[in-house]
């Protein structure tokens, strides 16, 4: 845990987690006992992590089965943690406690681009990048499940985190506001809290 998250496979997304993929980036939600600290750890390391999406993904990203069914998998390139959210869509700052809640992270693919970064002894530059463009990729998407291709247009991460928020919070059981607001401090009740604040750098999609 304490040196990353290597790689991850991407087989569901479930909205009630605040989960939603852009093929650009993923929210993607965790707990610190199913990888969310190692990814928290990749998060303040700054480290890039490869992410495979499964056939089983219920999504226009993932790849087709495999023959007889079989599950197949696919790697779509390095992406970078750029922010750890709580179920609020609060930008956290200590990774999730043992046995605590779930959080929300924001990955982002690394451009085609190449982007030098040094060796643990700092001797030599070590060279990482993606050889495809998210509109390469996406082509070959389209190539694979037998549609045309078309221009790849980029969500905005910060319009799914919010609606995944607000469908988080319909979930919820209903609380009395009159006892709730005596047991959050006001200042949590404020609309600062809401995830349409989040820093836009945070939140901006990468179009690769």
């Amino acid at each position: 845990m304490n040196q990353g998250c290597d790689s991850i496979v991407v087989s569901r997304q479930n909205p009630l987690l605040r989960e939603a993929d852009g093929l650009s980036w993923l929210l993607y939600t965790s707990s610190r006992a199913q990888g969310g600290g190692a990814l928290y750890q990749s998060f303040v390391g700054n480290k890039r992590i490869r992410v495979f999406r499964s056939s089983a993904l219920k999504s226009e990203y993932a790849p087709p089965p495999r023959q007889e069914g079989k599950t197949a998998y696919r790697y779509d390139g390095l992406y970078e943690v750029k922010c750890a959210m709580n179920e609020l869509g609060q930008p956290q700052t200590k990774q999730p406690s043992p046995g605590g809640g779930q959080f929300t992270f924001l990955l982002e693919r690394v451009t085609q681009h190449e982007n030098g970064m040094f060796s643990p002894n700092r001797e030599k530059l070590i060279l990482f990048r993606n050889k495809l463009s998210v509109q390469q990729l996406w082509d070959a998407i389209c190539d694979s499940n037998g549609i045309e291709r078309n221009r790849f247009v980029p969500a905005n991460p910060a319009d799914s985190l919010i609606a995944a928020v607000d469908r988080w919070e319909e979930a919820q059981p209903r609380v009395d506001i009159e006892c709730a607001s005596c047991l959050i401090p006001q200042q949590q009740l404020s609309v600062d809290s809401h995830p349409s604040q989040i820093s836009a750098h945070a939140l901006h999609p990468n179009p690769a």
